[in-house]
Parts: structure tokens; sequence; C-alpha cells
């Protein structure tokens, strides 16, 4: 590997905490997992008795000793909840799912540091360090940035094809023959995948409207807001996803309705197709060939292929999976379908069927449990009818929305990205701080006149510095 890669990742540590020494905590810690994920190389180095050294590692870790060195009363103060319950659980069932297969304590132990690294640790960070949804301002202000730095670099790879990452770091993070579509580039700039980095800008474009519209700022530090909206948007329509496309204008819909109707059901909608579609596909009530006939007849025979391809294997997984529905099959491929010669029949693209395969139904409800509850209660927490006189809450509810179509892509996709881990934790912490400031309202209406709303939701949410 260049000389380049271990340079970076080895010195983002030190970056990091760097960061956390010159900045407020709460922006120090959207741009360290916003930053580290967009820039730094998809490269891993093995330690030993740990878990691979790789761009999530050296940013979760990163932040975490700064927030120890630095601000340490935030991991002190945090108190945890029954809602933090399914992410225990999901780093802790790798051990039992190890037990059940017969790979050992120590192969289970390994695979719960790993996975505690890889989501345990941003979420817990989350949780820490933002509180109230007007923390969630400074967060939603790093990935934005990082957004608005991805836009040149996208660009320049739609137009040049995307070499960044050969070009900096010395190798292509994926197939090249992938960055191909609709007659152009699809930009892959420093990410895994170029629908990942799609799905990225769909999530800054959607979070960017639920601030300029929902939340009516229209204005930022005296700079016009609407150039970024569109850039953003721009960016995302040249990106060559279609299913970032349709992710971003359902959730620009979805936000659209609510504040018309200034109810939250349509984004409530969007929480449910989640359990819906993996109980469906799990129980054979939907097989998805309506859908393919659907994508053959209106979009191309192209898209009706690969959708064909991922169902079949699905069928294949999933009938695996059965076999070993409580906590899976656990780790070294033995979720996947091999025939008798051990050669491996099946690709795992979604990461619902990996989680099944691996994990069980236990894994798998504990962590979408932990994906989608924090951002379904901010949504609950958070009425319309507030929005443009809080704006911070309309910042809260893009976040949240941001969490769950993720969410939602993680189903035909297993591209994580970290931030976001990070932001369901913060979204959490504002849902549960809204939830006690709610009740100590209600408590002391029995004891004085009742607040009016307007007194009531600023009592609710009292300015806080980020």
């Amino acid at each position: 590997m260049p000389a380049l890669i271990p340079v970076a990742l080895f010195g983002w540590i030190p970056i990091v905490l760097l960061m956390f020494l010159l900045l407020r905590p709460r922006l120090a810690t959207g741009i360290a997992f916003a930053a580290g994920w967009c820039f730094l190389p998809m490269a891993t180095y093995e330690l030993p008795g740990l878990p691979d050294y790789s761009k999530t590692f050296a940013t979760s870790v990163g932040a975490l000793l700064g927030l120890i060195a630095f601000h340490p009363q935030m991991l002190f103060r945090l108190r945890f909840s029954w809602m933090d319950l399914p992410i225990s659980v999901w780093c802790l069932c790798p051990f039992f799912s190890s037990l059940t297969n017969g790979l050992g304590p120590y192969d289970g132990l390994a695979t719960v540091v790993n996975q505690s690294i890889s989501w345990g640790l941003p979420y817990l960070i989350g949780r820490a360090v933002y509180r109230t949804p007007q923390d969630l301002v400074s967060l939603a202000i790093a990935i934005l940035i990082c957004g608005i730095l991805y836009v040149p670099l996208c660009l320049w790879e739609i137009r040049m094809s995307p070499h960044l990452h050969h070009n900096i770091y010395g190798f292509h993070q994926h197939s090249f023959g992938q960055a191909k579509r609709f007659g152009g580039w699809r930009p892959t700039v420093f990410m895994q995948h170029g629908l990942q980095v799609a799905l990225w800008m769909a999530s800054c474009f959607v979070l960017a409207f639920a601030g300029w519209y929902c939340g009516r700022i229209r204005r930022w530090r005296g700079y016009p807001t609407w150039p970024v909206l569109l850039a953003l948007g721009f960016t995302l329509m040249l990106s060559k996803s279609f299913g970032a496309w349709l992710l971003a204008f359902a959730a620009l819909g979805t936000l659209l309705i609510m504040s018309v109707s200034r109810k939250p059901w349509p984004l409530l909608l969007m929480v449910l197709m989640v359990p819906s579609y993996f109980v469906a596909r799990t129980t054979g009530l939907f097989s998805g060939r309506a859908l393919v006939s659907f994508v053959e007849n209106n979009l191309s025979a192209e898209k009706a292929s690969s959708l064909e391809f991922r169902l079949d294997n699905e069928d294949l997984l999933i009938e695996h999976a059965w076999k070993q529905p409580i906590f899976g099959w656990a780790g070294w491929g033995r979720n996947r379908v091999r025939d008798e010669a051990g050669n491996n029949q099946t690709v795992t693209d979604g990461l619902w069927i990996i989680t099944f395969g691996i994990n069980g139904w236990v894994g798998l409800i504990s962590l979408y449990t932990a994906l989608l509850w924090g951002p379904y209660r901010m949504i609950r927490r958070s009425s319309p009818k507030y929005w443009r006189k809080q704006p911070e809450l309309a910042v809260a509810v893009g976040l949240a929305t941001v969490c769950i179509i993720n969410t939602i892509d993680s189903l035909p996709n297993a591209m994580v990205i970290p931030v976001f881990v990070t932001a369901t934790g913060a979204v959490t912490s504002a849902a549960l701080y809204s939830t006690k400031r709610r009740r100590q309202l209600v408590a002391s209406t029995h004891s004085s006149q009742a607040p009016s709303p307007q007194a009531s939701i600023h009592h609710a949410y009292p300015n806080n510095q980020t």
C-alpha cells in the first residue's frame, strides 16, 4: 500500500484529538465521524488481538479518546435507558451465536468487541455528546459541511471518471466496472461504492431541505442557504442511483405532507416499511416477483434482472437462515449457501439478510430496533406546528428522517455510514430529553396554571450552547 494510507489512517486519531482541543465537543464529534468516513481510505490493517484497524475504528476510538481527554463530563453524565437495550443486545448477541455454533467463547468475545466498536461505540458517543434537539444542530452542520465539500469532488469524478481514491491512495476501492451507469460515470470519491456516495448526497440533501423548508432557515451566518440545497440536489441527480433518488424524494414528500397536515404519520409509515419488509420476506408473504415485473415494464430490463438476482439469492439465504433462526450461523461465511464441494453459491447484498443469517432473529430484531426506535420517538415528540418557531426541531426531525432512509437503504445494500449510527444515538438522546421535559411540564400543570402552548415548547427546549 502507498505510504499515504497508514499516514492517513493512523494519523487520524491525533487529528481527532486536536479537533477536540480546538473545537466545541459537539462540532468536533460530528466532523470526526463525517470527515473520517468521507476522506480516509477504504483500507484495513490487521491488529493482533484487536479488530481490524479501519477508518471506522480510527474515528470511533479517536472520538472516545477525545472525550476522555477533554470532555469526560459528557461520558459521566450519560444515563442508560431502556431504549439502549436493543443496541446492547446487538453488540452481545454474537457471543451466543458463536457458542450455539460450536465456535467457542474466544470467537464470540472477539466478534463482540468488533461489533461494539463498529456499532456500539458510535451510538454511545452520539448518546453522550448530544442531549437536546438544540445539540443536534452541531451534528447537522458537521454533516452538511462534509456534504458541501463532496459536491466538487463528485462533479469532478462524474466528468473525469472515479479516480480520486486511486490517484491519492493508490487503488480502486471497488470494481471500476460498476462506476459506469446511464451512459456516464457514477462517483465513488473515498467511499465504499458509488451507491454509498449517492446515499450520502441524498442524506445531506434531505437534511438541508428539512432546515431550509421545514425550519425556515433561509440564512446562516448572513449567507443564503438555498444555494447549498441546490448544489446538493444537483449532485444527487448526477450520482446516477435510482434507489437514492427514490429515498430522497420519498423523504421530501413525507416532510412536505407533515408540514401541511401537522401530523407525523407519513414518516411513521416509512419506519414501518423496514420490519414489514423482512417479516414479509422471511414468511413468504412477499416474493417480489410483481415488483420485478413492474421494474421491467416501467424502468429497464437491466434493473429488473439485477433485482431478480438479489431476490433469488435472498430466497436461498432465507431458507438457510431458518435452519438456525434464533442466533444464526455466526461468522466465517457459515451464513452462505454452499454446494457439496464447499463452494459459495450465494451473494449477500442486504444488511438485513446478512444479519439474519449470522445472528438470527435476535440480531435482526435488536439491530433494526436500535436503528429505528430513537428516530421514531423523535418524530413523535416533534410536532410540525412548532417547526418554524423552533427550527432546531425541524433539524432534529431532518436527522431522524435521514437515519430512517439510511436504514431503509440497508435492506438491499449493506453499506452503513457510521456518522448516521452516531446520529441515531444522538436522536435517541434528544427523544428521551423531550419525553422527560414533557413529563415535567405535565407535572407542573398540577401545581400551577398551565402555560400557553408557545411557552410550553420554549420551556421544553431551552437554548443550549453547542
